[in-house]
């Protein structure tokens, strides 16, 4: 119980001070806003570039690689990205979308919070190894994202005839996200491949930094949430919580149970991948809503609301595996 109210704790109350913040200042003069936002921004950027690119190498050092069956964990993670994705599609044309909410719900579908929230409780519920195995279902994501998702939500807004052809590829091996991303998976794995023993002080700094860094970023996404316009897109919202709280975890569980991982780790590889199926929409999903000028308020209204549904979610999967 602990476990739970320490996670939903952090999550809550990350997302109640960036809201604290955001209408603190909201009615104050742009200085006060600018100066809001610059730092609640940067302390998610010292998260998410400082203590990333760290608890990476440290995760991908302390993972258990001697199981070859471990190798399907992050396609596992890639799949269930690449079903919400069409899965989100096949719902909107059900609902008979516009182009442009057609794109926002792909959006929608295509992003979860792993990295953030996912990471926040399998480090909560299932220590440094669920932080691990957070790492390696995590790989694909953001190629994932730049390959796929940002080329396939601009072809729903107008901008599409007129894009110019570029090389997507090259573009994702220079982006300095991508580059730190990958430098520390890579790091993280030689030391692990060549038996390097991992530092106890290691693990000491991942213990207070997984639930720091979690509370940073969640602090940001909770001052950038809007609610007025979530009571229009009741039906999108409907849809995109089951897929990303009932159709994907149905899909992951069963892909895991029928290749065996539920026996890895005395079960604790199967209990992260079940928390890590059932993610609520990314912040992420927010990024090609308004690059492309999507209907962004379709995409923020699922992103809220989704997130919210952790509270109930997150106490029916540890029931679930606890």
């Amino acid at each position: 119980m602990g476990k739970l109210l320490f996670s939903l704790g952090i999550i809550i109350g990350a997302l109640v001070i960036g809201q604290i913040v955001f209408r603190g200042v909201r009615n104050k003069q742009q200085s006060a806003i600018k100066k809001a936002e610059t730092i609640v921004f940067r302390l998610r950027d010292v998260a998410f570039f400082g203590m990333g690119p760290l608890l990476t190498i440290i995760a991908m050092w302390m993972v258990d690689i001697s199981n070859i069956s471990i190798i399907a964990v992050p396609f596992l993670g890639l799949g269930a990205l690449l079903f919400g994705s069409f899965a989100a599609l096949a719902a909107s044309s059900v609902l008979k979308h516009t182009r442009k909410q057609k794109g926002a719900m792909f959006a929608s579908g295509s992003c979860s919070n792993i990295g953030t929230i996912g990471a926040l409780l399998c480090f909560t519920f299932f220590g440094e190894a669920g932080f691990a195995y957070t790492a390696l279902y995590k790989i694909f994501e953001l190629p994932y994202y730049y390959l796929v998702l940002y080329p396939i939500a601009r072809g729903f807004s107008d901008q599409a005839a007129s894009a110019k052809t570029e090389n997507k590829l090259l573009r994702l091996l220079k982006d300095p996200i991508i580059v730190l991303y990958f430098s520390g998976i890579l790091i993280g794995f030689l030391l692990n491949f060549f038996h390097v023993p991992l530092p106890a002080v290691f693990r000491e700094i991942s213990s207070y930094l997984v639930p720091v860094s979690s509370l940073l970023m969640i602090t940001a996404i909770g001052y950038t949430m809007r609610f007025s316009k979530i009571g229009h897109y009741l039906k999108e919202i409907t849809a995109i919580s089951i897929i990303k709280y009932l159709l994907t975890p149905t899909l992951i569980i069963t892909v895991s149970l029928i290749l065996g991982l539920d026996k890895i780790a005395n079960g604790i590889l199967f209990a992260s991948l079940v928390f890590l199926s059932a993610l609520p929409s990314g912040f992420n999903s927010l990024i090609p809503a308004q690059l492309y000028h999507l209907d962004i308020d379709l995409a923020n209204s699922n992103w809220i609301v989704t997130t919210g549904l952790l509270v109930i979610v997150v106490p029916v999967i540890w029931l679930f595996v606890g």
